[in-house]
Protein backbone atom coordinates (compact mmCIF):
# COMPACT_ATOMS: atom_id res chain seq x y z
CA UNK A 1 0.00 0.00 0.00
CA UNK A 2 1.28 3.57 -0.80
CA UNK A 3 0.64 6.46 1.67
CA UNK A 4 0.23 10.03 -0.18
CA UNK A 5 0.65 12.80 2.43
CA UNK A 6 -1.09 16.12 1.41
CA UNK A 7 -1.94 19.22 3.77
CA UNK A 8 -0.13 17.45 6.07
CA UNK A 9 -2.33 14.38 6.72
CA UNK A 10 -2.06 10.96 5.35
CA UNK A 11 -3.97 9.44 2.91
CA UNK A 12 -3.69 5.53 2.55
CA UNK A 13 -4.25 3.95 -0.96
CA UNK A 14 -5.56 0.41 -1.08
CA UNK A 15 -7.44 0.08 -4.44
CA UNK A 16 -5.50 -0.86 -7.79
CA UNK A 17 -6.32 2.88 -9.17
CA UNK A 18 -6.87 5.79 -7.56
CA UNK A 19 -7.29 9.69 -8.71
CA UNK A 20 -6.37 12.92 -6.83
CA UNK A 21 -7.59 15.81 -8.08
CA UNK A 22 -6.34 19.01 -8.81
CA UNK A 23 -6.87 22.57 -10.23
CA UNK A 24 -8.05 23.21 -13.48
CA UNK A 25 -10.20 19.71 -14.22
CA UNK A 26 -6.34 18.05 -13.81
CA UNK A 27 -6.11 15.01 -11.91
CA UNK A 28 -3.63 12.14 -11.34
CA UNK A 29 -4.00 8.81 -11.55
CA UNK A 30 -1.75 6.57 -9.51
CA UNK A 31 -1.14 3.07 -8.71
CA UNK A 32 -0.98 1.20 -5.66
CA UNK A 33 1.43 -1.41 -6.88
CA UNK A 34 4.95 -0.63 -6.99
CA UNK A 35 5.12 1.04 -10.49
CA UNK A 36 4.55 3.96 -12.45
CA UNK A 37 2.68 3.03 -15.73
CA UNK A 38 -0.36 4.50 -14.37
CA UNK A 39 1.65 7.55 -12.82
CA UNK A 40 1.08 9.64 -15.01
CA UNK A 41 -1.49 13.37 -15.06
CA UNK A 42 -4.82 12.85 -16.65
CA UNK A 43 -6.42 15.95 -18.17
CA UNK A 44 -9.70 16.44 -20.40
CA UNK A 45 -10.16 12.71 -21.02
CA UNK A 46 -6.27 12.46 -21.72
CA UNK A 47 -3.00 11.37 -20.37
CA UNK A 48 0.20 13.10 -20.37
CA UNK A 49 3.64 12.46 -19.92
CA UNK A 50 7.15 14.08 -18.97
CA UNK A 51 9.37 15.06 -21.21
CA UNK A 52 12.46 16.74 -20.57
CA UNK A 53 14.71 19.07 -23.03
CA UNK A 54 18.03 20.66 -23.21
CA UNK A 55 20.02 23.24 -25.04
CA UNK A 56 21.91 26.15 -25.22
CA UNK A 57 18.81 28.63 -25.61
CA UNK A 58 15.12 27.67 -26.17
CA UNK A 59 14.97 28.13 -29.78
CA UNK A 60 17.81 24.96 -29.78
CA UNK A 61 16.21 22.36 -27.17
CA UNK A 62 16.22 18.59 -27.89
CA UNK A 63 14.74 15.46 -25.75
CA UNK A 64 17.28 14.00 -23.65
CA UNK A 65 17.69 10.60 -22.73
CA UNK A 66 17.19 10.47 -19.00
CA UNK A 67 19.43 8.18 -16.76
CA UNK A 68 21.77 7.68 -19.61
CA UNK A 69 24.97 7.67 -17.83
CA UNK A 70 27.57 8.22 -20.18
CA UNK A 71 26.42 9.66 -22.76
CA UNK A 72 25.38 13.58 -22.31
CA UNK A 73 23.71 15.72 -24.31
CA UNK A 74 26.56 18.14 -26.35
CA UNK A 75 25.60 21.51 -26.54
CA UNK A 76 27.21 24.19 -28.15
CA UNK A 77 26.83 27.94 -28.88
CA UNK A 78 28.85 31.17 -29.38
CA UNK A 79 28.77 31.85 -25.48
CA UNK A 80 28.94 28.06 -24.06
CA UNK A 81 30.53 24.71 -24.91
CA UNK A 82 29.22 21.82 -22.79
CA UNK A 83 27.50 18.44 -22.25
CA UNK A 84 24.40 18.08 -19.58
CA UNK A 85 22.87 15.48 -18.00
CA UNK A 86 19.20 14.85 -16.32
CA UNK A 87 18.76 12.30 -14.20
CA UNK A 88 15.06 11.53 -12.63
CA UNK A 89 14.58 8.79 -9.97
CA UNK A 90 11.74 6.38 -11.44
CA UNK A 91 11.27 8.21 -14.84
CA UNK A 92 8.78 6.91 -16.88
CA UNK A 93 8.58 9.55 -19.94
CA UNK A 94 9.52 10.08 -23.19
CA UNK A 95 12.80 9.59 -24.48
CA UNK A 96 14.59 10.69 -27.95
CA UNK A 97 13.70 7.76 -30.22
CA UNK A 98 10.73 6.22 -29.10
CA UNK A 99 12.92 3.79 -27.11
CA UNK A 100 12.14 2.42 -23.12
CA UNK A 101 12.91 5.07 -20.52
CA UNK A 102 15.50 4.41 -18.56
CA UNK A 103 14.16 4.25 -14.56
CA UNK A 104 16.81 4.66 -12.28
CA UNK A 105 20.50 5.68 -12.49
CA UNK A 106 23.66 4.43 -10.05
CA UNK A 107 23.89 7.84 -9.05
CA UNK A 108 20.88 7.90 -6.81
CA UNK A 109 22.42 5.09 -5.06
CA UNK A 110 22.59 5.83 -1.06
CA UNK A 111 21.33 9.56 -1.35
CA UNK A 112 17.78 11.20 -1.02
CA UNK A 113 17.85 12.98 -4.26
CA UNK A 114 15.01 12.61 -6.69
CA UNK A 115 16.72 14.67 -9.71
CA UNK A 116 19.73 16.01 -11.38
CA UNK A 117 20.86 18.36 -14.13
CA UNK A 118 24.97 17.68 -14.10
CA UNK A 119 26.41 20.08 -16.52
CA UNK A 120 30.44 20.19 -17.58
CA UNK A 121 31.48 23.39 -19.95
CA UNK A 122 33.42 26.15 -21.23
CA UNK A 123 32.17 29.62 -20.86
CA UNK A 124 33.79 31.03 -23.96
CA UNK A 125 33.56 34.95 -22.97
CA UNK A 126 35.55 36.20 -19.76
CA UNK A 127 33.26 37.15 -17.37
CA UNK A 128 32.65 36.81 -13.17
CA UNK A 129 30.52 34.74 -10.70
CA UNK A 130 28.48 37.73 -10.23
CA UNK A 131 26.90 37.85 -13.60
CA UNK A 132 26.26 34.20 -13.83
CA UNK A 133 22.71 33.46 -12.41
CA UNK A 134 20.65 29.97 -12.43
CA UNK A 135 17.18 29.89 -11.77
CA UNK A 136 13.20 30.02 -13.07
CA UNK A 137 10.77 31.80 -14.60
CA UNK A 138 7.12 31.92 -15.92
CA UNK A 139 5.03 33.75 -18.54
CA UNK A 140 2.09 33.60 -16.31
CA UNK A 141 1.10 34.10 -12.97
CA UNK A 142 0.89 31.32 -10.59
CA UNK A 143 -1.36 29.80 -7.69
CA UNK A 144 1.09 29.75 -5.30
CA UNK A 145 0.32 27.19 -1.96
CA UNK A 146 0.28 29.31 1.27
CA UNK A 147 3.24 27.40 3.06
CA UNK A 148 5.68 28.11 -0.48
CA UNK A 149 6.94 31.52 1.28
CA UNK A 150 7.46 29.89 4.57
CA UNK A 151 9.50 27.23 2.18
CA UNK A 152 11.19 29.41 0.29
CA UNK A 153 12.39 31.23 3.79
CA UNK A 154 13.47 27.90 4.90
CA UNK A 155 15.90 27.04 2.07
CA UNK A 156 17.05 30.96 2.00
CA UNK A 157 18.13 30.68 5.72
CA UNK A 158 19.46 26.85 5.65
CA UNK A 159 20.44 26.25 1.93
CA UNK A 160 20.89 28.86 -0.24
CA UNK A 161 21.65 32.37 1.21
CA UNK A 162 22.08 34.03 -2.30
CA UNK A 163 18.32 32.87 -3.30
CA UNK A 164 16.28 35.89 -4.91
CA UNK A 165 12.96 35.24 -6.08
CA UNK A 166 9.27 36.87 -6.65
CA UNK A 167 6.82 33.84 -7.14
CA UNK A 168 3.83 36.29 -6.42
CA UNK A 169 4.54 38.56 -9.62
CA UNK A 170 2.49 38.32 -13.19
CA UNK A 171 5.90 36.83 -14.24
CA UNK A 172 6.81 35.09 -11.42
CA UNK A 173 10.93 33.80 -11.32
CA UNK A 174 13.60 32.69 -9.08
CA UNK A 175 17.25 32.91 -9.70
CA UNK A 176 20.88 32.60 -7.48
CA UNK A 177 23.94 33.12 -8.95
CA UNK A 178 25.18 29.98 -10.61
CA UNK A 179 28.40 28.87 -8.87
CA UNK A 180 26.93 30.10 -4.89
CA UNK A 181 23.80 28.04 -5.54
CA UNK A 182 25.09 24.99 -7.16
CA UNK A 183 24.86 22.05 -5.16
CA UNK A 184 28.39 20.47 -6.00
CA UNK A 185 30.68 22.42 -7.97
CA UNK A 186 34.08 21.87 -9.20
CA UNK A 187 36.62 23.99 -11.52
CA UNK A 188 39.58 23.02 -13.46
CA UNK A 189 42.04 25.00 -15.11
CA UNK A 190 43.13 23.72 -18.57
CA UNK A 191 46.92 23.86 -19.65
CA UNK A 192 48.47 24.85 -23.30
CA UNK A 193 46.11 26.16 -26.27
CA UNK A 194 43.14 27.20 -24.55
CA UNK A 195 42.07 29.31 -27.19
CA UNK A 196 38.21 29.23 -27.85
CA UNK A 197 36.23 30.38 -31.19
CA UNK A 198 32.53 31.52 -31.18
CA UNK A 199 31.94 29.71 -34.34
CA UNK A 200 32.97 26.02 -32.91
CA UNK A 201 32.85 23.83 -29.87
CA UNK A 202 35.52 24.38 -27.51
CA UNK A 203 37.73 21.02 -26.56
CA UNK A 204 36.29 19.35 -23.29
CA UNK A 205 38.41 16.86 -20.77
CA UNK A 206 36.25 13.16 -20.20
CA UNK A 207 32.93 13.46 -18.83
CA UNK A 208 33.20 13.13 -14.91
CA UNK A 209 30.41 10.43 -14.46
CA UNK A 210 30.62 7.92 -17.12
CA UNK A 211 28.49 5.67 -13.91
CA UNK A 212 26.92 8.06 -12.43
CA UNK A 213 29.87 9.19 -10.55
CA UNK A 214 29.25 12.38 -8.00
CA UNK A 215 31.12 15.52 -8.71
CA UNK A 216 33.49 16.31 -6.29
CA UNK A 217 33.40 19.62 -5.14
CA UNK A 218 36.87 21.14 -5.70
CA UNK A 219 36.50 25.05 -6.25
CA UNK A 220 40.16 25.88 -5.54
CA UNK A 221 41.02 26.56 -9.13
CA UNK A 222 38.37 29.59 -9.35
CA UNK A 223 37.93 30.50 -5.65
CA UNK A 224 40.01 31.73 -3.36
CA UNK A 225 40.38 29.68 -0.19
CA UNK A 226 43.05 28.85 2.18
CA UNK A 227 42.19 25.36 3.19
CA UNK A 228 39.28 22.91 0.38
CA UNK A 229 36.13 25.00 0.86
CA UNK A 230 33.23 22.60 1.56
CA UNK A 231 29.57 23.59 -0.26
CA UNK A 232 28.02 25.56 2.73
CA UNK A 233 31.35 27.35 2.44
CA UNK A 234 31.38 28.33 -0.77
CA UNK A 235 27.69 29.46 -0.68
CA UNK A 236 28.45 31.63 2.48
CA UNK A 237 31.32 32.79 0.94
CA UNK A 238 29.83 34.07 -2.50
CA UNK A 239 26.50 35.69 -0.92
CA UNK A 240 28.94 38.82 -0.62
CA UNK A 241 28.68 41.02 -4.45
CA UNK A 242 32.17 41.74 -4.00
CA UNK A 243 33.56 38.69 -3.42
CA UNK A 244 31.35 36.59 -6.68
CA UNK A 245 32.95 39.79 -8.13
CA UNK A 246 36.58 38.82 -7.52
CA UNK A 247 35.77 35.41 -9.10
CA UNK A 248 37.15 35.25 -12.66
CA UNK A 249 35.38 32.62 -14.98
CA UNK A 250 37.59 32.62 -17.57
CA UNK A 251 37.71 30.16 -21.20
CA UNK A 252 40.90 28.53 -20.05
CA UNK A 253 38.83 27.37 -16.96
CA UNK A 254 36.20 24.06 -17.18
CA UNK A 255 33.64 24.23 -14.62
CA UNK A 256 31.67 20.36 -13.75
CA UNK A 257 28.53 21.58 -12.17
CA UNK A 258 25.48 19.42 -10.16
CA UNK A 259 22.28 20.31 -9.52
CA UNK A 260 19.90 17.87 -7.71
CA UNK A 261 17.45 18.13 -4.47
CA UNK A 262 14.93 15.75 -2.23
CA UNK A 263 12.17 17.84 -2.67
CA UNK A 264 11.00 17.84 -6.12
CA UNK A 265 9.46 14.37 -7.17
CA UNK A 266 8.62 13.86 -11.20
CA UNK A 267 7.88 10.29 -10.92
CA UNK A 268 4.66 10.89 -8.55
CA UNK A 269 4.34 14.57 -9.49
CA UNK A 270 5.05 16.13 -6.14
CA UNK A 271 7.21 18.60 -3.75
CA UNK A 272 8.05 16.91 -0.61
CA UNK A 273 10.00 18.14 2.57
CA UNK A 274 11.50 14.68 4.24
CA UNK A 275 12.55 16.96 7.30
CA UNK A 276 8.77 17.29 8.41
CA UNK A 277 7.03 14.11 6.45
CA UNK A 278 5.02 16.29 4.43
CA UNK A 279 4.21 15.99 0.61
CA UNK A 280 2.13 18.50 -2.05
CA UNK A 281 0.33 17.85 -4.81
CA UNK A 282 2.15 19.48 -7.64
CA UNK A 283 -0.61 19.43 -10.11
CA UNK A 284 -2.86 21.60 -7.80
CA UNK A 285 -1.22 24.39 -8.76
CA UNK A 286 0.15 23.60 -12.41
CA UNK A 287 -0.97 25.81 -14.67
CA UNK A 288 0.00 24.44 -18.15
CA UNK A 289 3.60 26.26 -18.11
CA UNK A 290 6.66 24.39 -18.68
CA UNK A 291 9.47 23.85 -15.76
CA UNK A 292 12.90 25.57 -16.95
CA UNK A 293 16.00 25.86 -15.19
CA UNK A 294 18.09 28.31 -17.34
CA UNK A 295 21.59 30.00 -16.49
CA UNK A 296 21.81 33.33 -17.78
CA UNK A 297 23.40 36.44 -17.51
CA UNK A 298 22.50 38.86 -14.77
CA UNK A 299 21.19 41.31 -17.52
CA UNK A 300 19.27 38.26 -19.22
CA UNK A 301 20.71 38.58 -22.70
CA UNK A 302 22.51 35.68 -22.68
CA UNK A 303 21.43 32.28 -22.09
CA UNK A 304 24.23 29.51 -21.39
CA UNK A 305 22.46 26.54 -21.49
CA UNK A 306 18.56 25.42 -20.43
CA UNK A 307 16.70 22.27 -19.18
CA UNK A 308 13.05 21.60 -19.25
CA UNK A 309 11.01 19.99 -17.81
CA UNK A 310 6.65 19.51 -19.67
CA UNK A 311 3.91 17.72 -19.67
CA UNK A 312 3.21 16.50 -23.54
CA UNK A 313 0.63 14.32 -24.38
CA UNK A 314 0.93 10.65 -23.81
CA UNK A 315 1.56 8.68 -27.58
CA UNK A 316 -0.90 6.11 -28.60
CA UNK A 317 1.03 2.99 -29.40
CA UNK A 318 -0.04 3.48 -32.79
CA UNK A 319 1.61 6.42 -33.39
CA UNK A 320 5.10 4.93 -32.77
CA UNK A 321 6.82 4.06 -36.59
CA UNK A 322 9.14 1.19 -36.78
CA UNK A 323 11.79 3.79 -35.91
CA UNK A 324 10.41 5.12 -32.86
CA UNK A 325 9.93 8.48 -34.41
CA UNK A 326 6.42 9.68 -33.01
CA UNK A 327 3.86 10.34 -36.07
CA UNK A 328 2.02 12.99 -34.42
CA UNK A 329 4.32 15.02 -32.31
CA UNK A 330 2.80 15.30 -28.54
CA UNK A 331 1.24 18.52 -27.75
CA UNK A 332 2.33 20.54 -24.65
CA UNK A 333 -0.64 21.69 -22.61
Amino acid sequence: MRTWMFNGRSHGKNRGRNTLKGRGNFDIRVSSRNTSDFNMPHYQGKDYILQVKAGTDLNNLQIIKVNAEGSPLVVDSPHFTGRIAVRILGFDGLTPNGEAPINNSPYFNGTQRLFSIQVQGRFKNPTTADDLFWGIDFDQKLSIPRLADVALKFVQHTIDPSLECDLHADKPWSRSPLIATMNTVSIMNLSGNTAVRPDAPAPLPPWPSPQGQHVEENTAAGIPQNHKMETSERRKYLKDPAHRQAVQVLPSQVYDFDFFNPFLDFENFQIKFPAVHFSMNIMKYYNGEPLRYACKSRDHKTTFFVTQFELVEARPKSSVTPSGATATAPKPL
